[in-house]
């Protein structure tokens, strides 16, 4: 089977319609949303945009194996192609840019932290030559995350010149919210962030919404919806 680089891609998502560009080296954004939403299916998709067009993505997890990322990104391509009819070709050359331009690593819960990230990046870099342009982080556990650990996550991101991605889950049985409207468990960590975004489900689609961005608090009009199965804006 030969592989063939799509002649057109449509992409169109989160970021581009939420944000209005990609976050800048340095900078952290957070995806909120109750269990079971579509956090890391969200946050892949965001790995995507950056691998199909070559730039190099570290994916962290935490908890999770290598084979059931790997799994995700599977699925996620899959549904992608069918959606936009792409041939065999074009499918293998979808997965050939991710399989060359992702890296992926994992810890367990209590074996994380932003130091450890960084020297395993490093290290990447001098054995391989990979130098990712966004680190994607799944699975921090913010019931225990302290603030000395994001500002730590902050200065690693600023000397690796890369800019980062990671999920927070809320719980419909705490209410907290504060002043800016930003709920638990970020509600008292929101200046750490450059932007803030929450997934809702909908009877048909996820509901995403900007409760951050950059220096406004719940700007207006960046309310979108979302396909379940692509991750791409809903069409009507």
């Amino acid at each position: 089977m030969s592989i063939e680089q799509p002649a057109k891609l449509d992409l169109s998502g989160m970021i581009q319609h939420s944000l209005g560009r990609r976050l800048e080296a340095g900078e952290l954004g957070v995806l909120l949303s109750r269990a079971g939403v579509g956090k890391t299916a969200c946050l892949t998709h965001v790995a995507l945009e950056h691998l199909f067009q070559g730039q190099e993505v570290a994916h962290v997890s935490i908890r999770e194996t290598p084979e059931t990322v790997k799994i995700w990104y599977q699925e996620l391509i899959k549904n992608i192609v069918a959606a936009q009819s792409l041939s065999e070709g074009e499918a293998a050359y979808l997965q050939s840019q991710v399989e060359t331009h992702r890296s992926i690593l994992t810890y367990h819960q209590d074996a994380f932290s932003p130091a450890r990230m960084e020297q395993s990046i490093r290290n990447l870099k001098e054995q391989i030559g990979f130098h990712p342009s966004l680190i994607v982080l799944d699975g921090l556990d913010f019931s225990r995350v302290t603030r000395a650990t994001l500002e730590e996550l902050q200065d690693v991101l600023k000397r690796l010149e890369v800019s980062a991605w990671t999920t927070a889950r809320t719980h419909r049985h705490i209410t907290t919210v504060n002043e800016r409207g930003i709920p638990y468990p970020c509600h008292d960590l929101d200046d750490l962030f450059q932007v803030i975004l929450a997934l809702d489900p909908l009877p048909d689609g996820i509901r995403l919404m900007a409760l951050k961005l950059y220096d406004r608090s719940h700007p207006e009009h960046l309310t979108i919806s979302l396909n379940t199965q692509t991750f791409m804006l809903k069409k009507d």
